[in-house]
Protein backbone atom coordinates (compact mmCIF):
# COMPACT_ATOMS: atom_id res chain seq x y z
CA UNK A 1 0.00 0.00 0.00
CA UNK A 2 1.47 3.18 -1.19
CA UNK A 3 0.39 6.56 -0.25
CA UNK A 4 0.17 9.42 -3.08
CA UNK A 5 0.64 13.46 -2.40
CA UNK A 6 -0.42 16.09 -4.51
CA UNK A 7 0.23 19.74 -3.76
CA UNK A 8 3.24 22.26 -3.79
CA UNK A 9 5.24 23.01 -0.53
CA UNK A 10 6.08 26.35 -1.89
CA UNK A 11 2.09 27.58 -0.84
CA UNK A 12 1.01 28.13 2.59
CA UNK A 13 0.22 24.73 4.32
CA UNK A 14 1.61 22.67 1.86
CA UNK A 15 4.97 22.43 3.88
CA UNK A 16 2.76 21.31 6.98
CA UNK A 17 0.80 18.91 4.70
CA UNK A 18 3.85 17.07 4.00
CA UNK A 19 5.38 17.29 7.73
CA UNK A 20 2.50 15.79 9.12
CA UNK A 21 2.30 13.15 5.88
CA UNK A 22 5.73 11.99 6.78
CA UNK A 23 5.41 11.89 10.51
CA UNK A 24 2.92 9.07 9.56
CA UNK A 25 3.82 7.22 6.22
CA UNK A 26 6.88 5.42 6.33
CA UNK A 27 9.90 6.13 4.08
CA UNK A 28 9.16 4.33 0.72
CA UNK A 29 5.63 4.49 0.97
CA UNK A 30 4.64 7.80 -0.14
CA UNK A 31 5.36 9.55 -3.02
CA UNK A 32 4.53 13.19 -3.70
CA UNK A 33 3.75 14.77 -6.96
CA UNK A 34 4.26 18.78 -7.63
CA UNK A 35 2.10 19.23 -11.09
CA UNK A 36 -0.96 17.55 -12.08
CA UNK A 37 0.83 15.93 -15.46
CA UNK A 38 3.45 14.33 -13.22
CA UNK A 39 0.45 12.74 -11.10
CA UNK A 40 -1.54 11.69 -14.06
CA UNK A 41 1.63 9.84 -15.39
CA UNK A 42 2.01 8.07 -11.48
CA UNK A 43 -1.70 6.98 -11.55
CA UNK A 44 -1.24 5.72 -14.96
CA UNK A 45 0.87 2.75 -13.77
CA UNK A 46 -0.62 0.54 -11.74
CA UNK A 47 2.13 -1.10 -10.65
CA UNK A 48 2.59 1.80 -8.34
CA UNK A 49 0.06 0.47 -6.09
CA UNK A 50 -1.61 3.76 -4.46
CA UNK A 51 -4.05 2.87 -2.87
CA UNK A 52 -4.57 6.06 -0.77
CA UNK A 53 -4.34 9.80 -2.34
CA UNK A 54 -3.64 13.22 -0.62
CA UNK A 55 -5.05 16.25 -2.18
CA UNK A 56 -3.61 19.24 -1.83
CA UNK A 57 -5.38 21.86 -4.48
CA UNK A 58 -3.81 25.28 -3.69
CA UNK A 59 -5.87 27.10 -6.39
CA UNK A 60 -9.35 26.73 -8.11
CA UNK A 61 -6.90 25.53 -11.88
CA UNK A 62 -5.01 23.24 -9.74
CA UNK A 63 -8.70 21.99 -8.39
CA UNK A 64 -10.42 21.44 -12.47
CA UNK A 65 -6.86 19.94 -13.02
CA UNK A 66 -7.49 17.05 -10.57
CA UNK A 67 -10.93 16.92 -11.71
CA UNK A 68 -10.13 15.70 -15.27
CA UNK A 69 -8.30 13.33 -13.75
CA UNK A 70 -11.00 11.79 -11.55
CA UNK A 71 -11.28 8.60 -13.86
CA UNK A 72 -7.43 7.57 -12.66
CA UNK A 73 -8.55 8.37 -8.75
CA UNK A 74 -11.65 6.34 -8.37
CA UNK A 75 -10.13 3.58 -6.29
CA UNK A 76 -8.78 5.63 -3.81
CA UNK A 77 -9.41 6.45 -0.35
CA UNK A 78 -9.06 10.48 -1.12
CA UNK A 79 -8.16 13.17 1.47
CA UNK A 80 -8.82 16.61 -0.54
CA UNK A 81 -7.80 19.80 0.76
CA UNK A 82 -9.54 22.88 -0.86
CA UNK A 83 -8.46 25.96 -1.56
CA UNK A 84 -11.55 28.34 -0.25
CA UNK A 85 -14.99 27.77 0.98
CA UNK A 86 -17.35 28.52 -2.44
CA UNK A 87 -19.87 26.62 -2.60
CA UNK A 88 -18.41 25.70 -6.59
CA UNK A 89 -15.64 24.54 -4.92
CA UNK A 90 -16.73 22.70 -2.79
CA UNK A 91 -19.29 20.75 -5.58
CA UNK A 92 -16.49 19.71 -7.83
CA UNK A 93 -14.32 18.83 -4.66
CA UNK A 94 -17.18 16.41 -3.60
CA UNK A 95 -17.56 15.02 -7.21
CA UNK A 96 -14.14 13.26 -6.55
CA UNK A 97 -15.72 11.44 -3.59
CA UNK A 98 -13.51 11.88 -0.97
CA UNK A 99 -12.95 10.62 2.52
CA UNK A 100 -12.58 13.67 3.69
CA UNK A 101 -12.50 17.08 2.79
CA UNK A 102 -11.20 19.65 4.35
CA UNK A 103 -9.56 23.76 3.10
CA UNK A 104 -6.52 24.93 2.90
CA UNK A 105 -6.82 27.39 6.06
CA UNK A 106 -7.51 24.52 8.64
CA UNK A 107 -5.88 22.29 10.72
CA UNK A 108 -4.05 19.97 9.15
CA UNK A 109 -4.10 17.49 12.48
CA UNK A 110 -6.49 16.43 11.39
CA UNK A 111 -5.94 15.51 8.02
CA UNK A 112 -3.31 13.56 9.81
CA UNK A 113 -5.35 11.94 11.78
CA UNK A 114 -7.43 11.29 8.95
CA UNK A 115 -4.84 9.68 6.99
CA UNK A 116 -3.59 7.59 10.32
CA UNK A 117 -7.70 5.87 10.02
CA UNK A 118 -7.39 5.15 5.81
CA UNK A 119 -4.10 3.13 6.48
CA UNK A 120 -5.63 1.24 9.14
CA UNK A 121 -9.00 0.88 7.71
CA UNK A 122 -6.86 -0.26 4.34
CA UNK A 123 -4.32 -2.25 6.48
CA UNK A 124 -6.93 -4.52 7.53
CA UNK A 125 -8.92 -4.95 4.23
CA UNK A 126 -5.68 -6.14 2.42
CA UNK A 127 -5.00 -8.56 5.56
CA UNK A 128 -8.55 -10.17 5.51
CA UNK A 129 -8.76 -10.26 1.44
CA UNK A 130 -5.08 -12.37 1.70
CA UNK A 131 -6.30 -14.34 4.14
CA UNK A 132 -9.13 -15.15 2.00
CA UNK A 133 -7.22 -15.66 -0.92
CA UNK A 134 -5.31 -18.58 1.19
CA UNK A 135 -5.59 -22.12 -1.24
CA UNK A 136 -6.94 -19.98 -4.46
CA UNK A 137 -3.69 -19.57 -6.98
CA UNK A 138 -5.84 -16.47 -8.66
CA UNK A 139 -6.59 -14.59 -5.71
CA UNK A 140 -3.05 -15.52 -3.99
CA UNK A 141 -1.14 -13.97 -7.25
CA UNK A 142 -3.44 -11.04 -6.89
CA UNK A 143 -2.32 -9.87 -3.67
CA UNK A 144 1.44 -11.13 -3.92
CA UNK A 145 3.36 -8.28 -3.26
CA UNK A 146 0.88 -6.31 -1.29
CA UNK A 147 2.72 -5.19 1.63
CA UNK A 148 0.55 -3.86 4.63
CA UNK A 149 3.38 -1.36 6.55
Amino acid sequence: MRVLVYGHTKVAGGRDVRREIESIIPEGKVEFFSSASKLQLGLKHPENGFSIAVLFCSSRNELSKIKSLSHLLADLGIVLILPGRDDDLVTIGHSLLPRYLTFRDSDFGEVAEVLRRLVNTRKYMIAAMAEESAGNPALEERFRGTAVY
